[in-house]
């Protein structure tokens, strides 16, 4: 939530309190739900839309207040689509890419967490109170794991700095809200044998971003494990 206060800062129509008012009229249930190529709006368009464009202060604030915009003063909801759809890479013909799928794998994979039924009241409860607008989305994504056929693979041991490890390429944006590039620093002063290499940047990602600095290094990393002078 914290990006979205700086947000609701620069575009101040647009409040929390505004915003988690509109979450609560997105009922699938309402016939007159404004839709899009047939699509109903629901919370889980309308939370990842608002998440898409959070990652990019530089263009996409500005895309969300016209989509939010659009929305209210003309029920269009079609940016609020857009966007949504690039969270999770759809395509026009309405097939996705494995991102998320991969995204799933991961955390399930490296989280022993599993929360079961009994226990989800109690952690949207709690998430909500701290984060009111992206809290309930975060459970959901944290109780997929509960379905998980198998155990966590990686164990939750505290990190071991005396470890050998290869060379190691860590890359990091500037302006990235969802893992800040003092994470990045922090890890590169951890990881032995590592470099850490800095785009100035919105998003989450570096790579194919138009830097071709970056672009050569990742490809000199990978393909021959050379790091960066």
């Amino acid at each position: 939530d914290l990006e979205f206060y700086k947000f609701s800062k620069k575009y101040p129509t647009w409040s929390e309190r505004r915003v988690l008012t509109l979450i609560k009229t997105l009922n699938s249930e309402n016939k007159n739900q404004p839709r899009y190529q047939g699509r109903i709006l629901s919370y889980p368009i309308f939370i990842t839309a608002i998440a898409d464009s959070l990652y990019f202060p530089t263009t996409g604030w500005k895309y969300l207040n016209t989509a939010l915009t659009n929305y209210v003063n003309y029920q269009d909801v079609q940016d609020l689509f857009l966007l949504s759809d690039d969270y999770f890479q759809r395509d026009e013909s309405g097939h996705y890419s494995n991102l998320q799928d991969i995204g799933s794998i991961i955390a399930c994979d490296d989280s022993a967490d599993r929360p079961n039924y009994s226990q989800l009241p109690d952690l949207i409860k709690n998430f909500t109170t701290k984060a009111p607008l992206f809290g309930p989305y975060a459970v959901s994504t944290i109780s997929q794991c509960s379905l998980w056929p198998t155990p966590s693979v990686t164990p939750n041991t505290p990190f071991d700095k005396t470890r050998n490890t290869g060379p190691v390429l860590i890359l990091a944006n500037t302006n990235d809200p969802a893992t800040p590039i003092s994470g990045a620093i922090q890890m590169a002063k951890l990881v032995a044998k590592s470099k850490l290499q800095v785009l100035n940047s919105d998003g989450h990602i570096s790579l194919n971003r138009g830097s071709s600095c970056i672009d050569e290094i990742a490809s000199r990393y990978l393909l021959a494990g050379k790091l960066p002078a």
